[in-house]
């Protein structure tokens, strides 16, 4: 068996057609069966019982309908328009209270849904008093206005706005004058972008402002006035109550003639000022003061005041240093041993036992003396911890740095946060929690009431059980800014939400809640009853996708499922627009036509899956390609092209290392060219679409190819001859032309061998020289000191140094003379003679050959002269034993003489 689960109705609207034309009420449920699952597009039967008097006995109408519930399981009738056994028209509505009974019939008999009594829109149906809105168009754009309203007393209504308000007196401001503006009530004026007024003389002018009440004024971006005398005037704030002012960014005013001039600050209760970054000031008359956008750590971070208009003070304050002090007590005003007293009064009374300084690895912070640091987390530095905690935790306490945490098992752990009640946990950055289980997890949120949660950045949350969610540190524009929660602990939900971009939202309202002509409606009842503006939903045959209303169908291809389309085209096409399925098209004549493809700019065309094409006639055709700039293609897969009529090509679908990854082009509608490519497999060209080293380098034969300068000094060149040279000469005489310095890095080269080609296959014509011992006998060396060379950056021209260092050598002008092969000879009298010292190797060996050949014959000459002193030193020996012997034979004559 199928059960009714009746929902809140979300729009009941008085019809009148004419004079004489039926009444009715507009009923609207969503039908679910008993586990709660949608009961979609089957015929149902639903009666309605209309009762006179509390009594519910005397039935004055009776009627029934047959409506089949579409794919969503909703069911829609006019109460007035079924098969009824009485007259609709002839209900006296005046006459006394009356009451709608429903029963539904979804095929096991009819279930009674219960008896709802009728408030104010029924007895319009007896006023007869609606007369609708008219279309206006003052000169900013098409808005709606009520008919009949005289056009002297608003200003011109704004593009897309809705003018519900009443006025009587000449003006040229009242109304919704702001594009997309709401203004609702009397002498309401609504003219900032997206801006809503509603009550008595409320002003919105700032852009997604909400001004509500009596003499309200929202004058700041996304700000909201309510109650009577408000105003919100910057940026995000919020101001409640009667006389109250938020002035500084995202500050918030409640109460009465409270001000908020401090950004991020709060001001609470009567005459309360918040002067200083991101304090709270509660109570009444409190002293105040600080600066309102920097971080001062003396400034008041918390206050409760309790002065007067003539003397402000305060009861209880809480610096940004962690720093708590109240006002001196009289000994009257302590009247049991549970009051709190002062240090001034500890100091003069007890020995310290109130805050204990504790240091738990975080920096200094201070604990209620006595409390067991094993139900705590760490304190925080300058943290203040005033909690109480009965058992072991870790986490609660006042853990973050300029913390502070108040009441009963609280938790501020972000930094200067503030927990305060009952297991509040303030956990984002400077947020501060207040009540019971209340959860501020968002960077500068303020949850307040029992399990409310504010869980974005800058939001706050009041009530109970609120829904709650967003990013915690990034300013989301679709995330909660401010909320009411009026949920259950099952079923979270929200009286009241107001979004950062300014959108305000209302759950959906039964019927006894729209009371008259000017109750609030929500999104639901106006996407019901007015025409849309912006885009518009699509189903061409690819799935549901959104372009800009107005658009003709005949200048756009099909468009694609999910896809949105914001361009322009002004002839017919079957291929223009956002044809791919997610595919977005913006611009001017622009194509999307494949899956998450993105083309933006004038003549786009985005084919690739994935791919992106922006700019001028650029085309990204492949998959996960990027196009930009005039009339590029990134036609290879994941490929990206910049520049202009780039060369393109390669596989759309496929990573093939030799394809192009990036391009950026740099030719003509002629001649596409590369001015930089780099392929898939890491090589990279300079000048050339189809690189084979790592890095390749085309250049012309009239410009350099290659160039590294260090701290403005040319130190490597590839001249436009080929030359390499390690200055910024212009044309290099040799392949490798180094400097004229004696400085190693700039003149010097070293290296174990240098070979020089000598085959006799690549010589001809072999002879020997003529050169030799003559011409080596001729060569001076010489010493001298040596001048380097000064090469102009810029110019490329040369000149001499005046310091020098001294060296050995030859001169190349004396040496030409006598070993021109050896020299070269410059052309530009202006350059440098050079010459290669190795040349003179061969001069050299054929020296030392002459010089061999005199050096052996005259070792022969020699030999022979030392053969003849040789002979004649023998016959020397010879004739000298024999005149020994005379010598001795006479001496022998000459003694027998002497006998």
């Amino acid at each position: 068996m199928k059960v009714i689960q009746r929902i809140i109705v979300l729009t009941l609207v008085l019809i009148t057609i004419s004079a004489a034309a039926q009444q009715a009420i507009n009923y609207k449920a969503l039908i679910k069966d008993g586990s709660g699952n949608v009961v979609a597009s089957q015929s149902i039967t639903v009666q309605f019982i209309i009762y006179e008097g509390a009594a519910l006995t005397n039935n004055v109408y009776q009627e029934t309908h047959n409506p089949t519930t579409d794919v969503n399981g909703i069911a829609i009738v006019n109460i007035g328009e079924g098969t009824a056994t009485d007259v609709f028209t002839d209900i006296n509505w005046g006459g006394d209270d009356h009451f709608l009974n429903v029963q539904i019939n979804t095929g096991s008999g009819l279930i009674d849904m219960g008896t709802t009594q009728f408030m104010a829109v029924p007895y319009a149906l007896q006023a007869a008093n609606v007369k609708g809105l008219e279309t206006l168009d003052e000169g900013n754009g098409i808005g709606w206005r009520l008919v009949g309203q005289d056009p002297v007393y608003y200003g011109n209504i704004g593009v897309n706005a809705v003018d519900l308000s009443y006025s009587s007196a000449a003006s040229s401001t009242t109304g919704a004058t702001g594009e997309s503006s709401t203004a609702i009530g009397s002498f309401t004026t609504a003219s900032g972008f997206a801006s809503t007024a509603m009550g008595h003389g409320p002003i919105a002018s700032g852009d997604q402002s909400t001004a509500m009440g009596s003499s309200t004024t929202a004058s700041g971006d996304q700000s909201i006035a309510m109650g009577s005398l408000t105003t919100a005037s910057a940026t995000s704030s919020t101001a409640m109550g009667g006389f109250t002012t938020a002035s500084g960014y995202r500050s918030t005013a409640m109460g009465s003639s409270t001000t908020a001039s401090g950004n991020s600050s709060t001001a609470m209760g009567g005459f309360t000022t918040a002067s200083s970054l991101n304090s709270t000031a509660m109570g009444y008359y409190n002293i105040g003061g600080g600066n309102q956008t920097v971080l001062v750590e003396t400034d008041p971070l918390f206050e409760i005041g309790n002065g007067t208009n003539i003397l402000k003070s305060n009861a209880f304050t809480v610096l940004k240093n962690g720093t708590i002090t109240a006002p001196s007590f009289d000994m009257a005003n302590i009247t049991d041993n549970k009051a709190l007293v002062t240090k001034e009064y500890a100091d003069s009374n007890y020995n310290p036992i109130g805050l204990e300084t504790l240091d738990e690895g975080n920096g200094i912070g201070w604990r209620l003396a006595g409390q067991n640091p094993a139900y705590y987390g760490n304190i925080g530095d300058e943290a203040v911890d005033l909690s109480y905690s009965s058992f072991t935790s870790s986490t609660r306490g006042a853990t973050g740095d300029f913390s502070t945490a108040m009441g009963n098992f609280t938790i501020a752990s972000g930094f200067a946060s503030i927990a305060m009640g009952e297991a509040s946990t303030a956990s984002g950055s400077r947020s501060t929690a207040m009540g019971d289980t209340t959860t501020a997890s968002g960077n500068s949120s303020t949850a307040v009431g029992t399990f409310t949660t504010a869980s974005s950045r800058n939001s706050t949350a009041m009530g109970y059980y609120n829904i709650g969610g967003g990013n915690p540190t990034a300013l989301v524009e679709t995330d909660p800014l401010f909320e009411i929660g009026n949920g259950t602990s099952s079923i979270l939900a929200n009286a009241f939400t107001v979004l950062k971009n300014g959108t305000i939202t209302a759950p959906s309202f039964d019927m006894a809640e729209i009371t008259d002509n000017k109750s609030l409606i929500t999104k639901e009842y106006a996407d019901s009853n007015y025409n849309n503006t912006g885009l518009e939903t699509l189903d061409e045959g690819n799935g549901i996708g959104w372009r800009l209303i107005g658009r003709d169908a005949l200048y756009y291809g099909n468009i694609g499922q999910n896809a949105v389309d914001l361009s322009y085209n002004n002839s017919a096409s079957t291929t223009r627009g956002a044809r791919g399925n997610y595919s977005t098209a913006i611009g001017l004549s622009t194509t999307a036509s494949s899956l998450y493809s993105i083309a933006m700019g004038v003549f786009t065309i985005a084919s690739g899956e994935s791919s992106t094409a922006m700019g001028y006639s650029t085309t990204a055709s492949g998959a996960r390609s990027t196009a930009m700039g005039s009339n590029t293609k990134a036609e290879a897969y994941a490929s990206t092209a910049i520049g202009r009529y780039n060369i393109g090509s390669g596989n759309a679908t496929n990573w093939i290392e030799t394809d192009k990854l990036f391009e950026i082009g740099n030719g003509t509608f002629s001649t596409p060219a590369n001015a930089l490519t780099v392929l898939k497999n890491g090589k990279t060209g300079i000048g050339t679409s189809t690189p084979d080293t790592r890095l390749r380098i085309d250049a012309d034969t009239n410009e350099d190819a290659f160039k590294v300068r260090i701290n403005g000094s040319t130190k490597f060149k590839v001249s436009a001859n080929g030359g390499i040279s390690n200055s910024n000469v212009t044309t290099p005489a040799f392949a490798l032309n180094l400097q004229n310095s004696t400085t190693d890095l700039l003149g010097r080269g070293r290296a174990y061998s240098w070979n020089t080609y000598s085959d006799r296959r690549i010589k001809s014509s072999i002879r020997n020289i003529n050169y030799g011992l003559q011409t080596i006998m001729k060569l001076r060396p010489t010493a001298y000191n040596h001048h380097n060379t000064l090469i102009d950056e810029k110019s490329g021209t040369s000149r001499l140094s005046s310091e020098s260092v001294p060296d050995i050598g030859l001169i190349a002008q004396d040496v030409y003379e006598l070993v021109p092969e050896s020299v070269s000879k410059p052309a530009n009298d202006e350059d440098l003679w050079s010459m290669d010292y190795t040349r003179l190797v061969p001069v050299l060996i054929k020296a030392i050959q002459e010089q061999q050949q005199i050096i052996e014959k005259q070792n022969s000459e020699m030999k022979s002269l030392t053969s003849e002193l040789t002979e004649n030193k023998k016959e020397n020996t010879v004739q000298n034993k024999n005149i020994e012997q005379l010598i001795k034979r006479m001496q022998e004559l000459e003694a027998i003489n002497n006998q």
